[in-house]
């Protein structure tokens, strides 16, 4: 199995959150261990991953450290195998919220999505611009809100077997 450490940082260099990957053929297993300003672990929790037949996420578990579920997330996916749909559930199984992804696509790849998040009477519209590096090992997510202000850059590099390898997100 794959291993993969994604540390993100302070803008001072103070580790602030490390993040292990575990992956296996038809699930992963993410644990996410945030600290704050002095180094002192803050939180621990795991998310665990299972993917469809076409390697797509099928079903995220979110566990806090004491392996209680927090919630679960059920996707759904175009013929292009991007995100179309996601279903949330609270540990009792109710559906908490919907997202659906309305995508916009040049020359076969992803370039804009917009995403509309319904929490039962509350819903919030925001958008996700995509841009590739010439390699597509490299994707940059540019998240804007509704009312059009950006909000903050994802960048995703992938190794050569398709997985991601590192992340960067600002905290």
């Amino acid at each position: 199995s794959d291993n993969l450490s994604v540390y993100i940082e302070f803008n001072k260099g103070v580790l602030v959150s490390k993040s292990l990957y575990s992956y296996k053929e038809k699930s992963s297993t993410e644990t996410i261990t945030t600290y704050n300003e002095s180094g002192a672990v803050t939180s621990n929790v795991k998310n665990q991953y299972s993917f469809n037949s076409f390697g797509k996420i099928s079903e995220k578990v979110k566990y806090d450290s004491c392996g209680n579920m927090l919630n679960r997330e059920v996707y759904e996916y175009d013929l292009k195998g991007n995100i179309k749909k996601r279903l949330n559930y609270n540990p009792s199984g109710v559906l908490v919220a919907t997202s659906v992804y309305t995508n916009k696509y040049i020359d076969g790849n992803l370039v804009e999505r917009n995403i509309n998040e319904n929490y039962g009477s509350t819903s919030v519209i925001t958008r996700d611009s995509l841009m590739y590096n010439t390699d597509k090992n490299r994707i940059d997510i540019i998240n804007y809100n509704s009312d059009g202000a950006m909000q903050n850059i994802i960048t995703y590099i992938y190794n050569v077997y398709g997985k991601i390898s590192f992340q960067t997100e600002p905290t």
